[in-house]
């Protein structure tokens, strides 16, 4: 009985270890992602001219729904690079 309950304790530490270990592993990559972003977003802090490649560096992809009919407005959502999606906006 002894052997079983140090078993089980066993597997669940292994499998809590596996599982912050992954959680970990995740932050550090979104840690880098936003050091990126902060990178990019100093390099043209004092931009003259917008570009396609300066909107490129900051945008994924610009995602622009259909009109609700019940509210006469539509969503647009910003994808950034390296950082995601930050907000929703509803444009009227």
């Amino acid at each position: 009985m002894l052997t079983s309950s140090f078993d089980a304790e066993c597997e669940n530490l292994t499998s809590l270890v596996k599982r912050l270990e992954e959680e970990i592993a995740s932050h550090s990559q979104h840690k880098a992602d936003v050091t990126k972003f902060v990178k990019v977003v100093k390099k043209h802090i004092y931009i003259d001219e917008l570009t396609y490649e300066n909107v490129h560096e900051f945008i994924n992809k610009i995602l622009v729904h259909e009109v609700s009919p019940a509210t006469n407005n539509r969503k647009v959502e910003i994808h950034y690079s390296f950082i995601g999606q930050l907000g929703k906006k509803v444009v009227t």
